[in-house]
């Protein structure tokens, strides 16, 4: 589920200037006139203003349903206004958005749920430490962390840290043998490198995918 947040994560990270820019470039190149009463040279600055802010994945989404004219209430010889391409490209993400809030209450929910068994234990002995770093493992993914690799022993994870095979701010919880890594990061992991380290048949944890890249 950590993976699934991360990856969702990536995919509703605001649109930057290159990618509104392409968007833009987009609906021209496949025919569409601009708005009237835009000036030439104002078009893209006008987009970027009302595109501030919205999730790439709702951007790439209604570029491309607009080139293939399957929104009926936008005239297909005409771009949609600066403020109705927002308006759609937010609709798009909408769904993105309420499954990634889902993911991350049940996870809350979890971890509320780890934190509350440990201060209930009454027991002089130390805490299980496994216990312990499933708490720990529950507050990295409330911090963006998600889980790349299981199986991974200390001397895996040194060899990984040592070989820059995993990012630099990676955390090796190693009662649990699990290596946790920021979502931004963990999409650029070539697991191939990492799985050398780990023995055969042993769950290895799949990279965050990245943003789909637009086809247009």
């Amino acid at each position: 589920m950590n993976q699934e947040i991360g990856a969702l994560t990536e995919q509703l990270a605001p649109a930057d200037e290159a990618l509104i820019a392409r968007a833009v470039d987009a609906l021209k190149r496949g025919g569409m006139n601009a708005p009237a009463g835009i000036a030439p040279e104002d078009i893209l600055s006008e987009y970027a203003i009302a595109l501030d802010g919205v999730a790439r994945y709702g951007l790439v989404t209604a570029i491309t349903k607009l080139k293939r004219g399957e929104y009926d209430s936008v005239k297909p010889a005409f771009m949609p206004t600066p403020a109705e391409l927002a308006a759609i490209a937010r609709i798009e993400a909408k769904p993105l958005r309420e499954d990634r809030n889902r993911k991350q209450e049940t996870l809350n929910a979890l971890a509320e749920r780890v934190r509350r068994a440990v201060q209930m234990s009454s027991s002089p002995v130390p805490r299980d430490l496994q216990i312990v770093q499933r708490e720990r493992s529950a507050e990295l993914a409330s911090q963006g962390y998600v889980l790349i690799a299981e199986g991974v022993t200390h001397d895996a994870f040194a060899s990984l840290a040592k070989s820059r095979s995993i990012p630099a701010r990676s955390r090796h919880l190693w009662a649990l043998d699990e290596v946790w890594a920021p979502a931004v990061a963990a999409g650029q992991i070539d697991m191939r490198k990492v799985r050398r380290q780990i023995p055969e048949g042993t769950p290895c944890g799949k990279p965050v995918d990245k943003p789909a890249e637009p086809s247009w």
